[in-house]
């Protein structure tokens, strides 16, 4: 079986956008925070649908599950989650199969 043969769940995926939201995490280095994720402050700023497809390309993932990423905003946070499931298709692990 090929890599990208396998249904894959992501159950766990992150979208950001620090051009629209703002996130605290990324002001301030945290010891505590990175004892948990390790060093994040390579982590890009901006991390969308399409990026995920194409560092996911070659494999079969058929649903996302979206995490928030601790924006201080956490409703306007959600309503923008909301808004790229409705553009893009991502994430959809909300959907019902067809």
């Amino acid at each position: 079986m090929s890599g990208n043969s396998l249904p894959i769940l992501d159950c766990h995926l992150h979208f950001c956008d620090a051009r629209r939201l703002r996130y605290p995490v990324f002001a301030q280095r945290s010891a505590g925070f990175e004892a948990l994720v390790g060093d994040y402050s390579a982590l890009p700023r901006v991390y969308l649908a399409e990026d995920y497809a194409r560092d996911t390309g070659e494999l079969n993932v058929v649903k996302t599950v979206w995490a928030e990423f601790i924006s201080d905003d956490p409703v306007s946070e959600v309503r923008w989650a909301e808004e790229l499931a409705q553009a893009t298709g991502r994430p959809n692990g909300n959907d019902r199969p067809d």
